[in-house]
């Protein structure tokens, strides 16, 4: 919808079409500022990669959200009258370019992409006509249905006769971050790269999703406190996970997890993140103390050598 930005886009696609060059005029008068990987040549540097867009600035700033989908609801301890227990023989999708096509329903897996970083925070209102109850009890009445899950997806189009549950991909960077959230995740992109370490899983999430005390969100009061954490599978075998709270101005460690009785670490994440929301941004050793015969918790401060004390830390174990 910007003309100037139009022209910079016909201008490309003419230019590389008729003349095979990537030339084009520049209207703006504001610079973009981006972060880029580059390769230094004889004549000046080539762009690999654009990794993120910074300081861009929002033409609005709130925006009204209203639709008949959405719906509030109101937690009920009332039991639920039927629940299905999904039967899974392993985590991993596979893609299978047999079949037809793909369901409206979807997975998403993890991957890398451009990131858009603004100046300044859209509030977004939703505004919820219709109500609904969320029966969270469960009792004899309830009636239980186990269903086997195929882990077999495709990324086809919707449609066909024959047909699985559909795979998208959806990325970390795909989620807006900056600030300190911003240099964890370099710090979580490097970790990714060290000798040490298999993988790296990351996820970005919001406090507000876990309780909505004071802590999960931000100064102002309105914006939701966002936190990453990041499963690191190492090469000896063990898994380690890296729980980073946004600080925005306190002083929050991060927490490092190994387990201790072989439980999986994942099920004590949302434990721990209602912790430090109830103990308003404080992982307080006390507190602490009723995870220790399950799982080592190391603290690592935000200081000037932040990332060494990390990647030390995580090839001890």
């Amino acid at each position: 919808m910007n003309n100037n930005a139009r022209k910079v886009y016909e201008s490309i696609a003419s230019n590389f079409h008729f003349n095979d060059s990537l030339k084009f005029e520049w209207p703006f008068q504001t610079p973009i500022k981006l972060k880029l990987r580059v390769k230094k040549t004889p004549t000046g540097y080539t762009v690999l990669y654009i990794k993120a867009m910074l300081d861009k600035e929002l033409q609005v700033s709130n925006l009204e959200i209203t639709h008949p989908s959405l719906v509030r609801h109101e937690k009920s301890n009332e039991p639920r009258k039927r629940i299905i227990l999904p039967l899974s023989t392993s985590g991993d999708y596979e893609a299978d370019v047999t079949v037809d096509g793909r369901t409206n329903e979807f997975d998403e897996v993890m991957t890398d992409t451009l990131t858009h970083e603004y100046v300044d925070a859209l509030v977004i209102t939703k505004q919820r006509i219709t109500s609904s109850k969320q029966r969270e009890g469960i009792d004899h009445n309830t009636k239980k249905t186990v269903k086997a899950v195929n882990n077999s997806r495709s990324m086809g189009d919707i449609g066909g006769t024959s047909l699985l549950r559909g795979l998208e991909v959806k990325s970390l960077q795909n989620t807006y971050v900056n600030g300190e959230l911003a240099d964890f995740k370099e710090v979580l992109n490097e970790l990714s790269r060290a000798y040490f370490v298999e993988s790296v899983e990351a996820y970005v999430g919001e406090l507000t999703d876990i309780g909505e005390r004071s802590f999960a969100f931000l100064d102002d009061g309105i914006t939701p406190r966002k936190y990453i954490v990041a499963y690191v599978k190492l090469r000896n075998g063990k898994e380690v996970a890296l729980l980073e709270v946004e600080r925005a101005g306190r002083s929050v460690s991060t927490l490092i997890i190994t387990s201790l009785d072989c439980s999986n670490i994942k099920l004590h994440i949302e434990p721990l993140l209602k912790y430090i929301i109830f103990s308003s941004g404080s992982w307080l050793k006390e507190g602490l103390v009723k995870w220790e015969k399950s799982l080592a918790i190391y603290k690592v401060k935000h200081t000037s050598n932040f990332k060494k004390l990390v990647f030390s830390k995580i090839s001890d174990v």
